[in-house]
C-alpha cells in the first residue's frame, strides 16, 4: 500500500484537477451532441 504525506497528497490531487475537470468536460460535450433518441433510451435503462 503507498501512502501519501499532506503536501504530496494535496500535490497530486492539484495536478489530476485540471485534466479530470476536461475530460468530464469533453464527456458531456459529447453526451449533449448525441441524439435525443439514444439519450431518452439511455435514461430510460438507467431509471430501472
Amino acid at each position: 500500500m503507498i501512502t501519501m504525506n499532506d503536501l504530496q497528497a494535496t500535490t497530486f490531487l492539484r495536478d489530476v484537477r485540471h485534466p479530470l475537470l476536461a475530460l468530464h468536460r469533453r464527456v458531456l460535450a459529447h453526451l449533449r451532441t448525441r441524439p435525443s433518441s439514444v439519450r431518452s433510451r439511455r435514461a430510460s435503462f438507467c431509471r430501472s
